[in-house]
């Protein structure tokens, strides 16, 4: 195999590799919303059978309408969490940068006193 090859080869699979995480949060959010499908169908179906005088149209109509709300609220509540996920990040990365800035300072400032420390016990050491 040629030099060419192997690196086209490396390349796919490295590339490939850095779409695997994306490739399973789409999958993971797929299968969330198709339990959430699940789960919305269920209860919209528990909420009419209490209604027995229903049609079978009426009952069907329920559903859809339980169902549909239903989904529309997780939606919502999904947008939701992930807006404060998102404040929350800008959040916490712009205390982590100002407590990164206070422990540089603070550090230049050990490392200046120090030198100074250093250097006075030189000189001091020197005039003896």
């Amino acid at each position: 195999m040629t030099r060419r090859r192997r690196r086209a080869r490396q390349t796919r699979r490295r590339e490939a590799a850095a779409d695997a995480p994306r490739g399973l949060a789409q999958l993971e959010t797929y299968v969330y919303c198709q339990g959430e499908i699940g789960n919305a169908r269920k209860e919209a179906e528990a909420f009419a059978r209490g209604m027995p005088w229903l049609t079978a149209a009426q009952h069907e109509e329920v559903v859809r309408r339980f169902a549909k709300a239903r989904l529309e609220l997780s939606r919502t509540l999904l947008r939701e969490l992930a807006q404060r996920r998102d404040d929350l990040g800008r959040e916490y990365a712009d205390r982590y940068e100002a407590l990164q800035g206070r422990l540089k300072s603070l550090c230049a400032g050990v490392l200046i006193s120090v030198s100074f420390l250093a250097t006075g016990i030189a000189l001091v050491m020197t005039l003896r």
